[in-house]
């Protein structure tokens, strides 16, 4: 969602929007529906959470426990994501 906060960030300061509202999105996920903030900060609403690893979106297969688990190398460190 990152990527989200970022793009309405984009939009309002595209658009010079005063105060707090909000606007929707089109995604492939669906529609987003962004808050920016009196202060600026932008809230997303990102739902509710997969954690069953076989309905998590990704290449990496599942292990017999249902848990996605790939080792990566961080600048000479092993790290689990």
């Amino acid at each position: 969602m990152g990527r989200v906060r970022c793009f309405a960030r984009f939009i309002d300061e595209l658009e010079n929007l005063q105060g707090s509202h909000t606007f929707t999105i089109h995604t492939d996920a669906g529609l987003i529906v962004p808050e920016i903030e009196e202060d600026g900060q932008v809230k997303v609403d990102m739902g509710q959470p997969i954690l069953s690893g076989l309905e998590i979106p990704t290449k990496i297969l599942a292990t017999e426990n249902n848990l996605v688990v790939k080792s990566i190398h961080c600048r000479r460190q092993s790290c689990l994501s």
